[in-house]
C-alpha cells in the first residue's frame, strides 16, 4: 500500500452537534506526548504492503489509545475523533491532520478486506467519522494559514476565506487567489501545493523554500526573500543561494552578500559561485577570479565559464582553452561553445568543413545549443551551411530567431535556406 496523497478535510465543525467528549464511551487521558508515538504508527501504516503487515501497527493503536480489542462500542475511533479535536490545542495539529488520514484511509482502502487487523478496528461509526473530519479540519486551518502566511497571501484573503473554500483539496482553497489561466499560474499553484505538504510533513525549511519560489514566480520578490530567509536560517543551502540572489535584485547588497558567504561557509558551490559575482560587482577581479575558481573546483561549472571570460579579457588563449575544454567536459554551455570555436578555428588549417576537428567543434556547439545557448544555435545554422547540410543550418537559425537572435532572419534570407 503506497503512501496515500495529503488531502484536506473540508467538514466544518456544527457548533450544534456534541463533540467526542460528550458520548458516554470513556477514554484514557490525552496529552501531547502521546503524539510521536501515533505519528509513527500511522507512518508505518502508510508503508504496508498487505494485510497482514497491518496486525502490528493495530497492536501498537490498541496499546496507545487502551481501546478493547472487537469492542463493539468502537473505543479507537472515539479516541481518535477527541485525539483530532484535542491536537491543535496541543499545540501538534499534524497529528491531527494524520489521524483523519488514516481514518479515511482505512475506511476507503482497507477496511474492504479481510483478516484480523480489519476485525481488531472495525468500521467507525458515520459520526465518529465526522468528528475526526471536523477536527482535522481545524488542524489543516491552522497548517493552511501559515503556509498561505509564507506565500505571501495573507494580504490577499483571510483564514475565514480559506476555510470556506476549503472543501476537499488545496486547489479549491487557491483558487480564490486568482484565475489559474496560465501555465506560470498553475505553476505557482502546483508549487505552493507542495509547499503544504512539505510544511505538514515536518520540514519546515522545504516548504519555505518551495513556497518562495512560488512568490518569486507572481512577481512578489520582497515575500518570496523573508522566506528564503527564514529556510536559510533553518540550514537550507540552496534558500541561502537564491536568498542572495533576490536579495541583489532588490539592491540589498548586504543581505546577498551574507547569504552567499553563509552558503560558501559551508561549501555550497553555488554561494561560492555568487560570492565571485558580488566581488565582480564590487569591482574586485582578483578577489572574484579566486572565488571562481573555488567555485569550479567545488563542482560549479559556472566558475569555469567566469574563468574562461576573464582568460580571453587578458589575451591568454592556452589558459582560455584548457579552462573552456574543463567547463565543457563539466556540463557547462557557455565553455562549450567556446571549445567549439577554438576546434573550428583549428580546423581551418587542418581540413575545413570535412575535418574531423570541424565536426568535433560543430558537435560541441550543438550540446551548447540544445542546452538554450542562443548564439550557440546561431552558430550551429552557420555550421551546418558550411557542411552542407541545409535543412540543419535552417532549423538551428529558426531556434534562434525564436529565441530572439536578431541576425538569424537575416542570414536565413541571405543565404536563401528557406
Amino acid at each position: 500500500m503506497s503512501r496515500w496523497p495529503m488531502p484536506l478535510f473540508g467538514k466544518r465543525p456544527d457548533p450544534t452537534r456534541p463533540t467526542a467528549a460528550s458520548q458516554s464511551v470513556p477514554w484514557p487521558q490525552i496529552s501531547a506526548d502521546q503524539a510521536g508515538r501515533l505519528d509513527a504508527l500511522i507512518d508505518a501504516f502508510a508503508q504496508i504492503t498487505s494485510v497482514g503487515a497491518a496486525e502490528p501497527v493495530v497492536r501498537g493503536l490498541v496499546e496507545l489509545t487502551y481501546a478493547a480489542p472487537w469492542d463493539d462500542q468502537k473505543m479507537i475511533w472515539i479516541w481518535l475523533a477527541e485525539w483530532c479535536r484535542r491536537a491543535p490545542g496541543l499545540g501538534v495539529p499534524l497529528s491531527a491532520v494524520k489521524a483523519a488520514m488514516f481514518t479515511v484511509e482505512w475506511h476507503e482502502t482497507f477496511a474492504p478486506q479481510s483478516g484480523t487487523a480489519w476485525i481488531s478496528l472495525g468500521k467507525a461509526t458515520p459520526e465518529q467519522r465526522r468528528m475526526i473530519e471536523e477536527g482535522a479540519f481545524e488542524a489543516c486551518s491552522l497548517l493552511m494559514a501559515s503556509t498561505i502566511a509564507y506565500a505571501g497571501h495573507a494580504g490577499t484573503f483571510s483564514v475565514g476565506d480559506v476555510q470556506r473554500q476549503l472543501a476537499d483539496n488545496l486547489g479549491e482553497a487557491i483558487d480564490i487567489a486568482g484565475p489559474k489561466e496560465d501555465a506560470a499560474r498553475l505553476d505557482a499553484d502546483r508549487m505552493l501545493s507542495e509547499s503544504l505538504s512539505l510544511a505538514v510533513s515536518g520540514d519546515e525549511a522545504e516548504g519555505c523554500f518551495v513556497a518562495a519560489l512560488a512568490a518569486h514566480s507572481e512577481g512578489r520578490p520582497e515575500a518570496a526573500l523573508e522566506l528564503l530567509e527564514r529556510a536559510g536560517a533553518l540550514g537550507h543551502l540552496r534558500a541561502m543561494s537564491a536568498a542572495s540572489l533576490i536579495a541583489s535584485e532588490l539592491g540589498k547588497h548586504g543581505a546577498a552578500r551574507a547569504w552567499s558567504q553563509a552558503g560558501a561557509d559551508q561549501g555550497d558551490p553555488e554561494a561560492i559561485y555568487n560570492m565571485g559575482a558580488l566581488e565582480v560587482q564590487a569591482g574586485n577581479r582578483t578577489q572574484a577570479l579566486a572565488w571562481f575558481q573555488r567555485a569550479a573546483d567545488a563542482g560549479n561549472h559556472w566558475g569555469f565559464a567566469a574563468l574562461v571570460q576573464a582568460a580571453e579579457e587578458e589575451g591568454d588563449e592556452v589558459r582560455a582553452r584548457d579552462l573552456a575544454l574543463r567547463g565543457a567536459l563539466a556540463g557547462n554551455p557557455r565553455c562549450m561553445q567556446v571549445h567549439g570555436n577554438y576546434c573550428v578555428a583549428d580546423s581551418e588549417a587542418s581540413g575545413g568543413s570535412g575535418s574531423p576537428r570541424f565536426i568535433e567543434g560543430r558537435d560541441w556547439m550543438e550540446k551548447a545549443a540544445s542546452q538554450g545557448e542562443v548564439n550557440a544555435m546561431f552558430q550551429c545554422g552557420i555550421l551546418y551551411r558550411h557542411s552542407g547540410n541545409r535543412a540543419q543550418a535552417l532549423y538551428w537559425l529558426e531556434k534562434a530567431e525564436r529565441a530572439g537572435d536578431a541576425d538569424a532572419r537575416e542570414y536565413i534570407t541571405r543565404y536563401g535556406l528557406e
